[in-house]
């Protein structure tokens, strides 16, 4: 369009970062820490979310100062907490890397502060998986064994390694199996869970199970049948 080429064009969805100068003899335009960005506007969307989950309606915060029950703090806000009303959805990622190749990025400034140089949530997610040992320790961590210049260790970005999930052999055996991008399923338990039969007896499970709880069976091969005439017996 005539005129179009001295039209300077601005994104309307990206906040461009703090700089400052370092000052050396041959000087660098470096990122300003430490520094406040505005949090802009509650969307509607957001906000009649909010108000149906009755998120932020006590109209108080938490102070991890006060005693709480026993004389110990409370740290953990409850959905009530005004604090929720200051999240804002930094960014979405969607492909592990641009249409040229390059490794996207996304990274949360105060969470991964760091090694946000090194974040991708997508690339972080695709990590998330268990072995038949369990999942504790995670198979593939967060970070990898690298150190930034602060000596934060670095997460993983980029395309997912094959070899990761499926040792390089013939069958392709099974090392890590995927848990749907998702890093809380390695504690997840069932809302209701069903008694298990062990031994001929209905056992419940636990009320509480540990934070890391071991891979189910459901999610391992089946075990070959016992050699000997003793009846089978399984252990859950």
């Amino acid at each position: 369009m005539e005129g179009s080429m001295h039209t300077r064009l601005t994104a309307s969805n990206f906040t461009q970062p703090r700089f400052t100068c370092d000052n050396l003899l041959v000087p660098s335009y470096v990122f300003d820490n430490g520094k406040p960005y505005p949090s802009g506007p509650i969307s509607p969307g957001l906000k009649a979310h909010f108000a149906n989950l009755g998120i932020g309606k006590s109209g108080q915060t938490t102070h991890c100062d006060v005693p709480g029950p026993g004389g110990k703090p409370v740290c953990m806000p409850s959905p009530g907490d005004i604090g929720w009303l200051s999240y804002r959805l930094k960014g979405s990622q969607v492909n592990f890397t641009d249409s040229m190749g390059r490794p996207t990025r996304l990274a949360n400034s105060v969470t991964e502060g760091g090694f946000a140089n090194t974040s991708s949530c997508i690339s972080c997610h695709a990590r998330a998986g268990t072995t038949g040992q369990g999942t504790a320790p995670p198979a593939l961590g967060v970070f990898v064994n690298l150190l930034g210049e602060e000596g934060y260790g670095q997460s993983n970005f980029g395309i997912p390694v094959a070899d990761w999930y499926h040792r390089s052999g013939q069958p392709p055996t099974l090392e890590v199996l995927q848990t749907e991008f998702v890093w809380g399923f390695l504690s997840a338990n069932r809302i209701h869970p069903a008694p298990r039969q062990l031994g001929g007896e209905a056992v419940a499970p636990p009320a509480k199970p540990p934070a890391l709880v071991r891979a189910r069976t459901e999610m391992l091969p089946t075990p070959p049948a016992p050699s000997s005439s003793a009846p089978e017996r399984r252990t859950r």
